[in-house]
């Protein structure tokens, strides 16, 4: 499913911004890659609402560096088979200049090579590590959500904690054992995982698994016990951890980069602008979307400006040395592509 939002669309919300009919007035165009269909769905139009936001109130202002600018949002269904396939369609738009998007690890692994060899620039919202390709990371690192798991764990007086992994558990692993005392490692994998938690009798569980498969295993040991604790990653403030996991939620907990709109603090503006533009109240993934959003078309017009027109290359350049206050903080990414300043917060998933 391809969903386009351009000037005709943004017309309708704003006709001071807009092109008349019959000008070749140059446009540049922006990516979102995010699950549209299917079980993740709320997240994707979620993220929808922010990054028209934010590219509606770009064209208000004149456009980028005097260019307009369209959305093209591709659904990729939160699916590892699908997204590269996505990627692929944006690579193939000349006009498009960056993308936003990949809401999950896999998604976002899955998409990196394809950006990287076109030299389209993507800012991902998903946990992975920087690697200098193209792709810059605006959500913290594995390691670092993983030690601010383990800082509070160890903040409570905790002192066994067990780690119920899926295949993402190696960095997990490693970051916390030098914070708290594990005495367990179990995969998902196996046939005998749920025995093998009971039998270590763990304080708190950290749980590296995503928003279906961590909440159907929260929902399963629950079942049965322990009454551990459990630490998940991102995709557990998702509606879909919830649905999943049922009652066994309320003891659950996550850490996340993306603050929820309660912790906006002084971002009321947003706050209004998002509820009038979509209908409803912002979630996490609206925040680092609209936060990715306003940084790429900064760097965009930083490009414009320093080569007198857009182009891919221009725009990654840039984003190594943009620097921009958004909703999360201050944004800037080294030259490898993470993002040097982060902050993590740390919610019950209820």
């Amino acid at each position: 499913m391809v969903i386009r939002l351009g000037l005709a669309v943004l017309c309708l919300a704003t006709l001071t911004s807009c092109t008349l009919p019959g000008t070749t007035r140059p446009m540049v165009k922006i990516g979102l890659v995010a699950p549209f269909e299917g079980w993740y769905r709320p997240r994707g139009y979620d993220a929808l609402w922010a990054v028209r936001l934010a590219v509606q109130e770009a064209n208000r202002r004149g456009g980028v560096a005097g260019y307009p600018v369209e959305l093209v949002a591709l659904d990729d269904h939160l699916d590892p088979q699908w997204a590269p396939q996505r990627a692929r369609e944006l690579v193939a738009d000349p006009a498009v200049m960056g993308a936003v998007g990949c809401f999950s690890p896999a998604t976002a692994q899955a998409v990196r090579p394809v950006c990287s060899a076109a030299g389209l620039p993507l800012i991902t919202l998903s946990s992975v590590e920087a690697q200098g390709d193209g792709v810059f990371v605006l959500a913290p690192s594995p390691r670092e959500l993983a030690q601010a798991a383990a800082s509070h764990i160890r903040a409570q007086g905790v002192r066994r904690v067990a780690l119920l992994y899926d295949q993402r558990g190696g960095v997990w692993a490693e970051a916390v054992r030098g914070e708290v005392r594990v005495v367990a490692d179990v995969g998902l994998g196996g046939q005998g995982w749920l025995e093998a938690l009971l039998q270590a009798r763990p304080d708190w569980v950290i749980c590296t698994a995503g928003a279906r498969l961590g909440g159907e295993a929260l929902r399963q040991a629950r079942s049965v016990g322990p009454r551990a604790s459990f630490m998940g990653g991102p995709e557990w403030g998702a509606d879909s951890f919830r649905k999943v996991a049922g009652v066994a939620a309320s003891d659950a907990w996550f850490v996340t980069g993306a603050p929820r709109p309660e912790d906006l603090g002084s971002a009321q503006g947003f706050l209004v602008a998002y509820r009038e533009l979509g209908g409803h109240e912002p979630g996490p993934d609206a925040v680092l979307a609209y936060d990715a959003t306003r940084v790429l078309l900064a760097a965009l017009a930083e490009a414009i400006q320093r080569g007198g027109h857009p182009t891919r290359r221009g725009v990654r350049e840039v984003l190594s040395e943009v620097s921009l206050l958004g909703l999360t903080g201050l944004i800037c990414f080294d030259r490898w592509g993470a993002r040097g300043e982060v902050s993590i917060w740390v919610y019950r998933a209820d």
